[in-house]
């Protein structure tokens, strides 16, 4: 290290050995070692092309990125490296969906293309166009009137096409609300059949239970009797218990007026006995 500091050499220049260093004549060795590689680096740049030059700045790139990742790497540990591979599966996912979002536009121009073409093929069948159209090239006002014609034949032809499938969505809608209404009439024939039955049952039961049936179908018939009897009674009793309140608090009230005369005949009689002479003012044998 010191020989080499003293000579005024760098580390990264060639090694020689400490005792030819000493000497002057190793001095002028390492300078024409030192300019034939100079001049040896200036011809391998020049007859390398760009690509070459450009091909070797993509390798120091590569090589640059690949440290970063590895310390990054061992910096987050496998943190990251899970990160990093749902990244790349959302990378992939994202790259799927363009490729479908592309292959559907190109498919929808695809056919756009083919309806149009397939409707001046119509019309210029239908119109006999075909066998005309060397006249018509002459002319290029006539050209692009029709060119126009066209354009406003595909819109009308756009607005049938929406109308009818306007249409056709009405339709459907009249038939889901005529089904809708066919289920709440059978709905309603359904209820009608049912109340139907419990009247027939109910009427069933009330015979049966009149007469003295044998069997357990009587049997059934003769319950079913005697609850709707009770029933009866209960609605019965309901009744007339209202009838007799409503009876009372008319009393009542009818009555009020009588009590307060007989307090006020009963306060008379008691001043009486008192200004008679007597055991005591309520003893009846005084009033």
């Amino acid at each position: 290290m010191g020989n080499r500091l003293k000579l005024g050499l760098t580390l990264t220049q060639p090694k020689f050995r400490v005792a030819e260093l000493n000497t002057e004549t190793t001095k002028d060795a390492l300078t024409q070692h030192s300019e034939g590689e100079k001049e040896k680096r200036e011809k391998t740049s020049q007859e390398k092309g760009w690509w070459d030059q450009s091909r070797s700045e993509k390798m120091r790139r590569r090589r640059r990125r690949r440290r970063r990742r590895r310390r990054r790497r061992r910096r987050e540990g496998e943190e990251g490296e899970k990160k990093k591979k749902k990244e790349k599966k959302e990378r992939r996912r994202r790259r799927r969906r363009r490729r479908r979002r592309r292959r559907r536009e190109r498919r929808r121009r695809r056919r756009r293309r083919r309806r149009r073409r397939r409707r001046r093929r119509r019309r210029r069948r239908r119109r006999g166009e075909e066998g005309e159209e060397g006249e018509e090239g002459g002319e290029g006002g006539e050209g692009g009137r029709k060119e126009e014609k066209e354009e406003k034949e595909e819109k009308e032809e756009k607005e049938k096409e929406e109308k009818e499938k306007e249409e056709k969505e009405k339709e459907k809608e009249k038939e889901k609300e005529k089904e809708k209404e066919k289920e709440k009439e059978k709905e309603k024939e359904e209820k009608e059949k049912e109340k139907e039955k419990e009247k027939e049952r109910r009427e069933e039961g009330e015979g049966e239970g009149e007469g003295e049936g044998e069997g357990e179908g009587e049997g059934e018939g003769e319950g079913e009797g005697e609850e709707r009897r009770r029933r009866r009674r209960r609605r019965r009793r309901r009744r007339e218990g209202g009838r007799r309140r409503r009876r009372r608090r008319r009393g009542e009230e009818e009555g009020e007026g009588e009590r307060e005369g007989e307090e006020e005949e009963r306060g008379i009689r008691v001043l009486l006995a008192q200004s008679r002479p007597g055991c005591c003012p309520h003893c009846p044998s005084q009033n």
